[in-house]
């Protein structure tokens, strides 16, 4: 590119693809906007974002003497569940010294934020806000050109929020401090070592919280197996706050939490992918184990946020997506997908063995698109899962297993996009909600409430990529 020239793109399309906010990797691929003086450069563009709407801008410089980078971005989407949409904006800084040689010093500064509002329930509209700050400091050496060892320190912050319309508010903070040291090996094309030991000091509950100490070590070996297949294991203990489905049932109380353990457990993780032409497969087996889960304790009156023993957590995902042009059918396409959880812990009020708050058994979806014409795309999909409950000192509320189907259609004018949805269930949807005079471990249900949920829908959508 020219010295000072200025490149636009005629054509500005933003991603849009429908699997979950997987926000990690994006980059301006294609920008809409760059200018480049000598050795500093600066993009705006969309970002590979998935599952909804992304753009993110870049500043940097390649000086000899200190390169750095500036990065921002801002998304907007859908979580897969179809249950809540999120927004999210956050910033990096990146400086570097190769003047160092073979000392590679990079420093490193994240801001991150997240906004989600979340529908739970016909009669209750729960608005949920995260906030995520991240600092640290990271030192790489390089003797070979196959092995480096890297360490760091730094600090995070997760704030989470649960707001229910004219209710009470329930808060939880983890704070985090952590230093680590790491070591990648390089074995060949695409194969790879990867070894780190991080300790973390990490608290929950804010100011007054009690910190716990956890050693973190983790391990990643990755290998290419043949053309197109790879194979990748990693066994951790994982450190993370807590899910906030889990605290849907706090947004109706009065929740004062209090301080407790973050989730934690020990991991290991089992992924195996293949790839033939268009056609991609993935296989994932994880289990858990000598951990925790934030479950909901504490009295009727004011419910809160307690650690519960993990006993043992197992889970298998895969995910198929083929063109069905060998089977005779050009034009068409299929997507398969499927995520099969078994997990226990012991309930913190009567100290049986259950399932976690908001865990489902297995989910299942598929999906066929078919091309009728350049403009115009139909396509057939269904959805299953299994049954949930959410337990909390005086109430238990239960899902039961669904499923349904439905037929869409999408056509696409020029830079405009006009959906129709059409959809039913076959499987009913029962929601049953069991109340206790006192708790679930002193008292029998006083009295069950069944709402029956589902039926047929209709939408129809214009969609226009900026």
């Amino acid at each position: 590119m020219a010295r000072n020239a200025w490149r636009a793109v005629a054509t500005a399309t933003v991603a849009q693809l429908i699997c979950g906010p997987a926000l990690a990797g994006d980059q301006i691929a294609d920008p809409l906007l760059s200018w480049h003086d000598g050795a500093a450069e600066f993009s705006v563009g969309q970002g590979a974002v998935a599952g909804g709407l992304g753009g993110r801008a870049a500043f940097a410089v390649n000086s000899e003497a200190v390169p750095f980078s500036v990065e921002g971005s801002a998304f907007a989407g859908e979580d897969p569940d179809r249950e809540s949409l999120w927004q999210k904006s956050e910033g990096r800084l990146e400086l570097n010294v190769p003047a160092l040689n073979p000392l590679g010093l990079k420093l490193s500064a994240d801001v991150q934020m997240t906004v989600r509002y979340v529908a739970a329930g016909p009669a209750v509209g729960l608005q949920k806000h995260a906030n995520n700050i991240t600092a640290g400091a990271e030192l790489t050496i390089k003797p070979l050109p196959s092995f480096g060892i890297s360490a760091g320190v730094g600090l995070s912050q997760h704030v989470q929020e649960v707001q229910a319309e004219a209710l009470l508010r329930s808060r939880a903070d983890l704070t985090a401090q952590f230093a680590h040291l790491g070591g990648e090996w390089k074995l060949g094309a695409g194969d790879s070592l990867k070894i780190d030991v991080k300790d973390e000091h990490a608290a929950v509950g804010g100011r007054e919280a009690v910190g716990h100490d956890y050693f973190a070590p983790s391990a990643l070996f990755a290998v290419v197996l043949w053309r197109g297949a790879s194979w990748r294991l990693k066994v951790e203990r994982h450190i993370s706050s807590f899910d906030d489905k889990t605290f849907a049932p706090l947004a109706v109380a009065n929740a004062a939490i209090g301080s407790r353990e973050p989730d934690h457990a020990w991991q290991a993780e089992s992924v195996f992918a293949q790839t033939l032409g268009d056609a991609h497969f993935e296989a994932k087996l994880s289990a858990d184990g000598a951990g925790t889960r934030t479950e909901v304790g504490g009295a009727v009156p004011a419910p809160s946020p307690v650690s519960a023993r993990l006993r043992s957590g197992e889970d298998a995902e895969l995910a198929v997506s083929m063109p069905l042009a060998p089977f005779g059918l050009p034009k068409t396409s299929l997507k398969v997908g499927g995520d099969w959880e078994s997990a226990s812990i012991e309930d913190p009020l009567t100290h049986l063995v259950r399932r976690p708050s908001g865990s489902k058994p297995y989910t299942a979806n598929v999906e066929s698109v078919h091309a009728v014409a350049r403009l115009l795309d139909v396509g057939v999909n269904g959805q299953a899962c299994g049954s949930s409950a959410f337990f909390t000192p005086g109430e238990v509320s239960e899902d039961s297993r669904s499923a349904g189907i439905g037929a869409f259609l999408r056509f696409k004018p020029g830079p405009f996009e006009l959906d129709l949805n059409a959809g039913t269930a076959i499987a009913g949807k029962t929601a049953t909600q069991y109340l206790y005079r006192d708790t679930r471990a002193d008292s029998p249900p006083l009295r069950a409430a069944i709402h029956q949920t589902g039926g047929v829908s209709l939408a129809l959508s214009l969609k226009k990529n900026l």
